[in-house]
């Protein structure tokens, strides 16, 4: 949480971010995945001859259904990392 309080300077984009960080930690504090794998890069056509990556971290398993984390969106914003390291650290 101090790294969404350091690199985040807008006052209500890191506000937003306080507010919603404990509500997921526990959300996913009862969660225990059966399985978790990375996932290889791939590429998807928006156009002729355009083809965009995709490269997400990771996917998981609970009880038979697959989920792909949401958070690995902000994963590629500075700020946003801090919210991604924040979120896995289950803090004190």
């Amino acid at each position: 949480m101090e790294g969404i309080r350091r690199s985040v300077r807008r006052v209500s984009v890191r506000d937003n971010l306080l507010g919603v960080m404990p509500l997921i930690r526990d959300h996913f504090e009862g969660v225990s995945p059966d399985f978790f794998q990375t996932v290889e890069r791939r590429y998807y056509p928006v156009g002729r001859g355009l083809m965009v990556p995709f490269d997400p971290p990771m996917i998981y398993g609970v009880g038979g259904q697959l989920y792909f984390p949401w958070f690995q969106f902000l994963a590629t914003e500075s700020a946003c990392k801090a919210a991604y390291v924040a979120f896995r650290d289950p803090g004190p």
